[in-house]
This record gives C-alpha cells, sequence and structure tokens, in this order.
C-alpha cells in the first residue's frame, strides 16, 4: 500500500475559461497583477474556480455580476476564498 507524501503533491492549475462570455476579462501577463484593476494584487482572494484577484475587485464583481470575472461561471461572494500570501 502506498502511502501519499505531501512534498510531491502539486495544486492543479485553475480551470480554463471554457467559452468567450460578454463580460469575460483577460489575464494579466504577470500572475502578480489583478484582472480587474490590472495592477499588483492586494488582499489577494481567490474566486471558486480558483483565479485569484485583489479582494475588493473580486468581491465588487461577484456581488454585482454573480460570476466570476475571468471564466464566467456562477458565483456568490460567500463563495470567495481570502488568500494569505508570502510578501518576502
Amino acid at each position: 500500500r502506498a502511502s501519499l507524501n505531501a512534498a510531491h503533491l502539486t495544486t492543479p492549475p485553475p480551470p480554463l475559461p471554457s467559452q468567450r462570455w460578454a463580460g469575460q476579462v483577460r489575464l494579466p501577463r504577470d500572475p502578480r497583477f489583478c484582472a480587474l484593476c490590472r495592477k499588483p494584487r492586494t488582499n489577494a482572494a481567490a474566486a471558486p474556480d480558483g483565479f485569484v484577484l485583489c479582494y475588493p475587485c473580486l468581491f465588487a464583481f461577484i456581488r454585482d455580476n454573480r460570476c466570476c470575472p475571468v471564466s464566467g461561471l456562477p458565483a456568490t461572494t460567500d463563495d470567495i476564498r481570502k488568500l494569505y500570501e508570502d510578501t518576502v
């Protein structure tokens, strides 16, 4: 019976947007930047499908549009997960 070693597990990438939709935003080339404000992310947060943006940007977008700004998948503000990044 094989044991799992957490050091060998990797986090899968977020899903690719399945289709273009009218409100879709493009991901910036630099992954440290928010797809909505196009500035370095502050107070990072993850949408339910794994895309990471600024918490204020993501919260406002999901509150107003009820979907992820990148994938268009349905989302609520309760689905947002705050992230704590090492900035060093």
